[in-house]
C-alpha cells in the first residue's frame, strides 16, 4: 500500500527529519491549483508553491518530499534568475542537474535527469554536485547526442538508446523581473535561509554556490556561530510536539540537551589582528553562557597548543605562535578529543586534510579566503 501524503504532511515530516529543508518550507506559501500539472514555484512578490493536489497527494511519501526539496534548491539557488540570456531548455535541464545532485536517489523522480544517469547514456564521465552554470556548459558540448522537445509542460531528452528523461519547467517570471524586485527576493531568501540555518543541518557543499548568490549581504559571524552551537548537531537537537516552535504555530519546536562539545582553533600565524581575538573572546564567553556547550580552545600555526576550556582560557601577553598555517593537527586533535564540531579563526592560509570527520566553521578575518570546499564560511568585519 503506497504511503501518500499531503503537502502540510510532507512538510511537517521534512521538519522532523531534514529540518534544514522543513524551515524552508514553511516559509514558502502553498497553493492549490488546477492550472498547473504538477508544482511550479513563482518568485515575486514572495515565493509561492502552486501544486495540483490530485497529482500531489497520488505521489508516494518519498518522491513528495523530494519534488518539495527539488523546488526549494531551485528557490534558493535562484536558478530563474540566473539564466542571462542562455539557451532556455538546455539551462532548465542544467539547473535540474545541479539540484538533483543534492536529493538521495529513492526520493527522486524516476525519470529525472541527474549527472549520473547523463554520463551513463553519453558514456562519459561527469562530475557531480556542480553548479547550473558548470553543467549548461557541459551540455553545449554534449548536446549533439540527445534530443530536447516540450511536452506536457515538461522538457524531454531522448538519447541514442531510447532513453528519456524529463525536466520540471521553471516559471519565466524571472526574466521579466526589475532589479528591485530581484535583491528584495535575494534579500527575502537570505534571511530565510539564515533562520533555517538555526534548526537545520545543513549540507556544507552547497556552501559554496550560497556564498556566491549571496555574497553581497553580509553574515554576522557571531549569528552564525551561535547557530553552531545551538542547533547543529542531531543527537543535541531533536523536533518535539512538547514545544511548540517560535517561528512557526502549530509545527513542533526543538528540544535540545546540554553536552554538545567545541573545539576553538586560534590561527595564531601573525595575521589576526590583536583586537579581531580580543573581541571574538568576549563573544565566545557570552555565547558559552547560553548554550552550556563545553568549548576547548587551542591556538595553533603549523602545531596546536594543549587544548584547555574555554573559561580557563587566558590569553597571553605575547603569541605563542607565529610560524606558517598548518590546520591539519587542528583536525587531528579534534579526532582524538571525538569532537564533531570545530571553529577555526583565521584568514584560511595553509594547509588542509582531504577529508575530515567534523562539521566545521571558518571564521575568516577581512580579505581571507576559504581554504577548502567543506564547511562554512563567514568572514570578520
Amino acid at each position: 500500500m503506497r504511503d501518500n501524503m499531503k503537502i502540510n504532511e510532507v512538510i511537517m515530516k521534512l521538519l522532523i527529519s531534514q529540518p534544514f529543508y522543513g524551515n524552508l518550507a514553511v516559509a514558502v506559501a502553498a497553493e492549490e491549483s488546477t492550472a498547473v500539472k504538477e508544482i511550479v514555484t513563482t518568485y515575486f512578490p514572495a515565493p509561492v508553491f502552486h501544486y495540483n493536489r490530485t497529482w500531489f497527494e497520488e505521489l508516494d511519501a518519498n518522491k513528495a518530499q523530494g519534488r518539495i526539496i527539488h523546488e526549494l534548491l531551485h528557490l534558493t539557488l535562484m536558478h530563474p534568475l540566473r539564466r542571462e540570456g542562455r539557451d532556455r531548455l538546455l539551462w532548465e535541464t542544467a539547473c535540474d542537474m545541479a539540484v538533483n545532485e543534492y536529493i538521495p536517489e529513492e526520493l527522486l523522480m524516476d525519470s529525472a535527469v541527474t549527472a549520473d544517469r547523463v554520463a551513463k547514456e553519453m558514456r562519459s564521465d561527469l562530475p557531480g554536485r556542480k553548479s547550473a552554470e558548470f553543467y549548461y556548459d557541459l551540455l553545449l558540448n554534449l548536446q549533439d547526442g540527445i534530443s530536447f522537445f516540450e511536452q506536457d509542460n515538461k522538457i524531454h531528452l531522448r538519447f541514442g538508446s531510447g532513453v528519456e528523461m524529463t525536466v520540471n519547467e521553471q516559471a519565466e517570471e524571472g526574466d521579466l523581473a526589475s532589479d528591485v524586485a530581484v535583491k528584495a527576493m535575494k534579500s527575502m531568501m537570505f534571511n530565510i535561509l539564515a533562520d533555517s540555518l538555526e534548526d537545520g543541518d545543513f549540507d556544507q557543499e552547497l556552501s559554496l554556490q550560497y556564498d556566491d548568490i549571496y555574497r553581497e549581504y553580509h553574515v554576522d559571524w557571531r549569528n552564525i556561530f551561535k547557530r553552531f552551537l545551538i542547533g547543529r548537531g542531531r543527537i543535541d537537537s531533536r523536533k518535539s510536539y512538547k514545544r511548540e516552535s517560535r517561528r512557526h504555530d502549530g509545527f513542533p519546536g526543538n528540544k535540545r540537551s546540554i553536552g554538545l562539545k567545541c573545539l576553538l582553533a586560534i590561527d595564531e600565524s601573525g595575521s589576526i589582528q590583536d583586537g579581531q581575538i580580543v573581541e571574538f573572546y568576549d563573544e565566545i564567553i557570552g555565547i558559552n553562557r547560553i548554550t552550556s556547550a563545553e568549548i576547548f580552545v587551542t591556538e595553533f600555526d603549523v602545531s596546536c597548543t594543549r587544548p584547555v576550556p574555554m573559561e580557563r582560557y587566558k590569553m597571553q601577553p605575547k603569541r605563542v605562535k607565529n610560524g606558517g598555517t598548518d590546520f591539519r593537527p587542528v583536525f587531528e586533535m579534534a579526532d582524538r578529543m571525538k569532537i564533531e564540531l570545530l571553529v577555526i579563526f583565521t584568514d584560511g592560509k595553509g594547509a588542509v586534510p582531504a577529508s575530515i570527520n567534523q562539521r566545521v566553521l571558518w571564521v575568516l578575518s577581512k580579505g581571507g579566503k576559504k581554504p577548502c570546499e567543506y564547511g562554512y564560511a563567514v568572514e570578520l568585519k
